[in-house]
């Protein structure tokens, strides 16, 4: 299996209270999980700047990663720019 890193944004309307984002960063990462078959999900971390998101995961197929979801019940996940 080759390792990927996958960087992601969230809207500013995704969450109003810092101590939400844990919960909608949870949420998302398990729903991916989820719907992303073959793909073993090593770590997540939350960062600061550019990207909120960085996700550590393992796949033979980087097509098996998609993002199929846009989060849009959880908040709204954006692509990188």
């Amino acid at each position: 299996m080759a390792t990927y890193v996958m960087l992601s944004r969230f809207s500013p309307e995704a969450f109003r209270d810092p101590k939400d984002f844990k919960k909608l960063a949870d949420t998302v990462s398990s729903r991916i999980q989820k719907e992303c078959k073959g793909v073993a999900w090593k770590q997540s971390f939350a960062t600061l700047g550019r990207f909120d998101v960085v996700d550590i995961v393992e796949a033979d197929d980087p097509k098996q990663i998609g993002v199929p979801i846009g989060a849009d019940n959880h908040g709204r996940l954006l692509d990188p720019e």
